[in-house]
């Protein structure tokens, strides 16, 4: 009985900046794929990249597929750091999800070591986000590049709202005298997300995806800037550490390719830590920082009504700064909604659930920031008990 299987074809690149890398799949797993073709563009060229390394942006979104479904994938070259980090990832998703089986090899008619580019250079992962702002922060004494990748959170056909994203990071970027480093691509609009939520019960792209994926996009620009650590900005921390999620240091620490490592930075503080981190670097360093957290606005801007606005918003609150200065509308209408909302509306994954019971903790120490208008939605806060909120599954 022939296995499944899924052949790499060779990348090419386009210009001096595309990267193309198309592959054919079996029967069985064409349904998860809506286009056979991964491109991504850069604004760096890319020429000169090693072909060891322009297969990576594909394998990483398709390999965990792949693995799902017991397939093995056919590359006819690969960087070998990158091949022994793949079974090491493999092994991390089985940890992860013990339900699923992650099978499946990959084989390669040439594994070569790629060196020589390590110019000890950072880069970040960069949304403009709670996680990513951090995480530069923190970092920001080694200066790195900044990657933003267009297609992520924001289709990339929404030119209007890359556009604001684009200059934003830019200004950021500006002020603090670090490179931006953008890329556009379908990697999310090449995948067949309903096909494979039907199929493994699971989140394709926040519980498998968006890690790796986003890693492995970075691959060639690595090369191209000489970038030996790269960074990617936590989502949760070790206070909830076995909750399964596709960016999990049990994955992303185990990413590798030639001479870049990465790491999975941040994952020691929540999320009020990290405005908490952010309100001093407001106050010390840039008070007009805009901060971009929203998925529910299409506008590239923050919604300032979803679930993932309004614990920004709050948390901004209690870390002593006023979110209308930073990219959000807040007011006490906006609260008596959240409230409303709170109770009723929205559904709460056990992440989002821990997020809201740390923003509670630190609702006691934090009184003297909150505005005396809104102390009565504060107190409401402190007192609501989450611990009864269900959970979706």
């Amino acid at each position: 009985m022939d296995r499944n299987k899924i052949i790499v074809k060779h990348p090419e690149i386009v210009g001096d900046n595309t990267l193309k890398c198309s592959f054919s799949c079996s029967k069985k797993l064409e349904s998860f794929f809506k286009e056979k073709v991964l491109w991504v563009k850069f604004n760096r060229k890319i020429k000169g990249v090693p072909k060891s390394l322009l297969a990576i942006p594909l394998l990483s979104n398709i390999l965990p597929i792949a693995w799902a479904s017991d397939a093995d994938v056919h590359v006819e070259e690969i960087d070998s750091q990158f091949l022994r980090s793949a079974e090491i990832v493999r092994n991390s998703f089985q940890a992860l999800y013990p339900k699923l089986k992650f099978r499946g090899k990959i084989y390669a008619k040439s594994i070569v070591e790629t060196r020589g580019y390590n110019k000890q250079k950072s880069a970040a992962l960069f949304s403009g986000g709670v996680d990513s702002i951090t995480t530069y922060i923190r970092k920001r004494q080694e200066g790195p590049g900044l990657i933003t990748v267009w297609g992520s959170d924001i289709a990339h056909t929404n030119d209007k709202s890359w556009k604001l994203v684009k200059q934003n990071n830019l200004n950021f970027g500006k002020q603090n005298k670090v490179s931006n480093l953008f890329l556009q691509t379908n990697f999310r609009s090449m995948i067949n997300y309903k096909k494979l939520i039907n199929k493994f019960s699971l989140n394709w792209w926040g519980n498998i995806q968006h890690g790796y994926a986003l890693l492995g996009l970075c691959a060639p620009i690595s090369y191209i800037e000489g970038i030996k650590t790269l960074y990617i900005p936590s989502t949760y921390s070790n206070k909830l550490p076995d909750y399964p999620w596709g960016s999990h240091p049990s994955i992303d620490v185990n990413v590798k390719w030639g001479e870049t490592s990465v790491v999975h930075d941040g994952y020691e503080l929540t999320r009020q830590d990290k405005l908490n981190v952010i309100s001093e670097y407001i106050r010390s360093e840039d008070p007009s920082l805009q901060i971009r957290v929203c998925w529910k606005s299409s506008g590239g801007k923050n919604c300032s009504h979803c679930e993932k606005c309004s614990k920004t918003m709050v948390g901004l609150y209690l870390a002593g700064v006023d979110p209308n200065r930073h990219g959000f509308t807040m007011n006490k209408r906006t609260l008596d909604n959240i409230k409303v909302k709170f109770l009723q509306k929205w559904k709460f994954s056990k992440g989002d659930k821990y997020h809201w019971e740390y923003i509670q903790k630190s609702v006691s120490r934090n009184k003297s920031n909150i505005p005396h208008e809104y102390a009565e939605f504060f107190s409401w806060l402190e007192k609501v008990d989450i611990s009864k909120i269900p959970v979706i599954k």
